[in-house]
């Protein structure tokens, strides 16, 4: 209702006190709100803040960020989303670090065991 009316702001204002950020931002980006990045900025830091390590990762994996998103991966105990990640992208475009840091948290999982 309030985007029929042309209250942008409003609508993302709504979304942001509801901390639906996704929405806020797909608002944003589908009427070309001024203020877009201020907006990203401001959901990366509210994901960050309150320690959503996960989609922190996602909003940098989206933007391209990849070494970033890894890093918060890892950070949030999501090894595996880190190793998804990398086979997506292609092991070649990280550094041996990295890949034996991913390594190392992937082996410290617990396996669950078979009945």
């Amino acid at each position: 209702m309030l985007l029929e009316n042309g209250r942008v702001d409003a609508a993302i204002e709504m979304y942001k006190s509801m901390h639906k950020w996704d929405a806020a931002v797909a608002v944003a980006e589908l009427t070309n709100y001024g203020e877009l990045e201020h907006l990203r900025k401001s959901h990366y830091a509210w994901l960050t803040e309150t320690g959503q390590e996960e989609a922190a990762g996602g909003v940098k994996e989206k933007e391209g960020d990849h070494m970033a998103a890894l890093g918060l991966y890892l950070k949030g105990g999501l090894p595996g989303k880190a190793a998804a990640l990398v086979m997506r992208v292609g092991a070649v475009q990280f550094d041996r670090g990295m890949l034996d840091t991913i390594t190392t948290a992937l082996s410290k999982v617990p396996c669950p065991t078979l009945a």
